[in-house]
């Protein structure tokens, strides 16, 4: 059976938002330990968690989960450093990986069953890369094999987004309207009850 990892994108020092957005509480739970349940919940092996600007508050919220916690110490270089510190910690303790997916803890609206159905769609098609469509654009969510590896350790500021469109000729893609909502602030909190409703909703009308 293939070996796909995660690894959760939790850095960022939430400027805009003025607080620790991973510690964002949703229906109870943190923004950081929901992606965390996500990602286990999709049968993802290592999980890896790389945190930055706020360390200390983040910790104590993964350390219960058994989750690999990566401390990214050039985190003011953008996410492309973050992407780098984890795909090096695979590198090292987990050299059988055959694939990684990265996601970020700021999406509120995913779950398991999310990530689930990018795991799926790369057993089912072989592609090294799948990814999420939402936004009229793609993104992460995302998973790269590890032929893509060395190209994730190259990313500069920027996260993998430029290697997604740049080899759409090698990419699947599923969906995801669920991962369009992404919290940089307040307004975005106060957006999270209406996009709710609005997705469950559309399911309700679905045949």
């Amino acid at each position: 059976m293939e070996k796909i990892a995660a690894i959760i994108l939790a850095a960022g020092p939430s400027v805009r938002l003025g607080r620790p957005k991973q510690l964002v509480e949703v229906d109870g739970q943190s923004l950081i330990e929901r992606a965390l349940d996500a990602a286990k919940g999709a049968g993802c092996k290592p999980v890896l968690v790389v945190t930055g600007a706020n360390h200390r508050q983040v910790v104590p919220r993964i350390r219960k989960s058994g989750a690999e916690i990566v401390t990214n110490m050039d985190w003011k270089k953008g996410l492309g450093s973050s992407i780098r510190a984890g795909i090096e910690r695979l590198r090292q303790r987990h050299p059988k990986t055959s694939a990684v997916l990265l996601t970020v803890c700021d999406q509120p609206l995913l779950r398991a069953r999310h990530l689930r159905r990018l795991v799926n769609l790369r057993c089912e098609t072989g592609q090294p890369i799948v990814c999420s469509r939402y936004a009229e654009t793609v993104g992460v969510p995302a998973i790269f094999g590890r032929e893509f590896f060395d190209e994730l350790m190259q990313l500069g500021e920027q996260g993998a987004k430029r290697l997604l469109l740049s080899h759409s000729d090698q990419s699947a893609e599923i969906s995801l309207p669920e991962a369009e909502l992404d919290i940089d602030g307040e307004v975005d909190i106060e957006r999270l009850d209406s996009s709710k409703r609005s997705l469950i909703f559309a399911r309700c009308k679905q045949p």
